[in-house]
């Protein structure tokens, strides 16, 4: 984005004469340290100084302001732009690629697009939408991997601590790292799949169960 200090005639003989599309953005970001969230934000507008078909005119940048309650730590800051776009398809482009918050269109009060335009605009759209469709698709598969990765992860070392002795929903949430609520949640879906039982806070392998139970009935029988 070329930082360019224009004349209002300028400015006016762009979007007249030249069609540009001033706008107006606002980027957000929030994260940690402050002086991180500062400098990311400002790296971030340098980057799409780069583009050659947008004309940055000014920049206002919030300081960083920490979030309260449980978002303490956490720090969020702003920065309001106005631009010149060269066109709709630099817009799409513009928006798809660097997500601002939030964008204004101030100047023309009215666009006319010819049909080869808004065709090739709606393609660019469909475009990207397909692409960041596969993305997707493939970081939903990935993340569905990783939890049966973990799942199968977790299991064994259920057994594992089962056979150590470790029985309680307390004891496997410390020796595992889990928290107890999670931890239960997952000893329940285990016990549905028949390889533990879960009585109350006691936990048991299932063939130990099953072991117990035929021992018990020969002592009835004698």
């Amino acid at each position: 984005m070329a930082r360019e200090k224009l004349s209002k005639q300028q400015v006016k003989q762009k979007i007249e004469e030249e069609k540009w599309i001033k706008t107006e953005v606002l980027f957000q970001l929030i994260g940690n340290p402050k002086e991180h969230v500062e400098t990311t934000l400002k790296t971030y507008i340098d980057d799409i100084a780069t583009m050659e078909s947008v004309i940055l005119l000014n920049e206002d940048y919030a300081p960083a302001e920490e979030l309260g309650g449980d978002q303490k730590g956490i720090f969020s800051t702003y920065c309001e732009a106005t631009v010149l776009v060269q066109n709709l398809e630099t817009l799409t482009f513009f928006c798809i690629n660097y997500m601002p918050a939030n964008i204004e269109i101030k100047e023309p009060g009215q666009l006319t697009v010819k049909d080869k335009q808004l065709t090739d605009w709606f393609n660019d759209l469909l475009a990207k939408l397909h692409e960041v469709s596969v993305v997707a698709k493939q970081v939903r598969n990935q993340n569905e991997h990783l939890v049966r990765g973990f799942n199968d992860l977790v299991k064994n070392y259920v057994t594992h601590l089962l056979k150590e002795g470790v029985n309680t929903i307390k004891g496997m949430s410390e020796k595992t790292g889990i928290d107890e609520k999670n931890m239960e949640q997952f000893l329940t879906a285990l016990a549905k799949e028949g390889g533990i039982s879960v009585e109350v806070d006691k936990v048991a392998l299932a063939k130990d169960i099953k072991k117990a139970k035929k021992k018990a009935a020969k002592k009835k029988k004698k």
